[in-house]
């Protein structure tokens, strides 16, 4: 008896066995069908989407665009830089669906309430108990972002600024400001929160205020700022520079007048620019407050000498035109930081309203656009505020999120 008992507990055994190896090779073979299609899609995916210019006219609408691959509608595509994983998004969810991909269950990007199902396949969703979660690092624009129309911020701005960093969030003031006019603002406003960092020139310097240290660097050589400023002065258009203290300029004239309203920074006056600049300079700037064709035939003529270069022209507002290393940029500065600072992108944030804000905006694992942004950082951004930077945006998003 005792035997026939043995025997028949070893089959059931065995048979259990074979079972979960069944099960395993199941899974194991499901989770790699789902693994290949997703290496197959995500490349078209990508692709399409950074090509469509269509988004919906509401930015809170709850229609996100899809877009159709083999049959099937995605509406975008995850990533998640510290496990190396990046999925396609189907639209909606069925079981069938998600044996092939991660599924909307329903909200939008757009309307901040975004969720998203999937198996825990170890090609798909399996290894989310290796992400761990971290404090934020806001990267915020000043002028038109932070700042409202009189260049100031309100109580209840600063406020939310400080329940942020008291949170043990960071917050960089990112602009495209030389950095001793970013540290202006940050003194004539009352930001004296702990472990700060500044961002100037379009990401040409990081700065990390609380040690007093740059912690990065990128410059525009001699021999191109001298070109640039001669084709500005081809063009009749005023341009000038930055050593790390001072604003270099060729000549006192309007333009330059407007700019010292908002930017605080002493002048040098010197008609030969690039002997106060021997190292070079992060970036210059071309203005022109009366004629818009004028700067916008300019940067035309510059184009090719740019892309030669690798030089960035962008513009900050419709009279600014900022140029600077292609290596530099807002974005780039993002990634850079995150990078010193040992911080996933997924964690960090970035807000913005005007051209030069873009990279960042794409750069960051959130991309904030303010509700007076224009239509193409509107476009670049995963959200964009209700309110505008007159009417506190910015900070009455962050409340929501924490």
């Amino acid at each position: 008896m005792r035997g026939k008992l043995g025997t028949l507990l070893i089959c059931v055994g065995a048979a259990m066995v074979l079972a979960a190896a069944a099960l395993f090779s199941w899974n194991w073979r499901e989770s790699n069908t789902a693994g290949e299609l997703s290496d197959e899609v995500l490349p078209l995916l990508v692709d399409e989407i950074r090509e469509r210019k269509d988004v919906p006219a509401d930015p809170f609408s709850p229609q996100m665009t899809a877009v159709l691959i083999d049959g099937y509608k995605y509406v975008g595509f995850l990533s998640l830089p510290t496990l190396e994983l990046e999925l396609p998004v189907m639209a909606d969810w069925s079981e069938a669906k998600l044996k092939l991909s991660p599924c909307r269950y329903y909200g939008s990007v757009n309307g901040n309430d975004l969720v998203i199902c999937a198996h825990n396949y170890a090609r798909h969703f399996g290894r989310l108990t290796e992400l761990k979660s971290g404090d934020d690092v806001l990267f915020t624009d000043l002028d038109g972002t932070l700042l409202n129309s009189k260049k100031q911020i309100s109580e209840y701005t600063r406020e939310v600024l400080q329940r942020w960093t008291e949170a043990g969030h960071k917050l960089v003031l990112c602009s495209g400001r030389d950095i001793n006019s970013v540290m202006d603002v940050k003194r004539d406003t009352g930001l004296n929160f702990q472990g700060m960092y500044l961002i100037g020139s379009n990401g040409g310097m990081i700065y990390d205020f609380e040690k007093g240290k740059i912690l990065n660097k990128i410059l525009l050589t001699p021999s191109q700022i001298a070109y640039i400023v001669e084709m500005a002065k081809k063009h009749q258009v005023h341009c000038h520079s930055y050593s790390d203290t001072h604003i270099i300029t060729p000549a006192v004239d309007e333009e330059l007048v407007y700019y010292q309203h908002a930017i605080k920074t002493p002048v040098k006056v010197c008609e030969d620019v690039v002997s106060m600049l021997p190292e070079g300079a992060c970036k210059c700037i071309a203005i022109e407050l009366h004629d818009r064709e004028k700067l916008e035939k300019f940067r035309l003529e510059m184009l090719p000498f740019a892309e030669r270069e690798q030089i960035t022209m962008v513009y900050s507002n419709p009279y600014y035109l900022e140029l600077f290393p292609s290596a530099s940029g807002k974005g780039a500065a993002v990634r850079k930081l995150c990078e010193i600072l040992n911080m996933d992108l997924c964690f960090s944030i970035a807000a913005g309203d005007a051209q030069n804000d873009i990279s960042m905006i794409e750069a960051a694992g959130m991309g904030i656009a303010m509700a007076n942004a224009a239509e193409e950082v509107k476009a670049a951004a995963t959200t964009v505020t209700e309110w505008d930077n007159d009417h506190d945006g910015l900070a009455r998003i962050l409340s929501d999120m924490m």
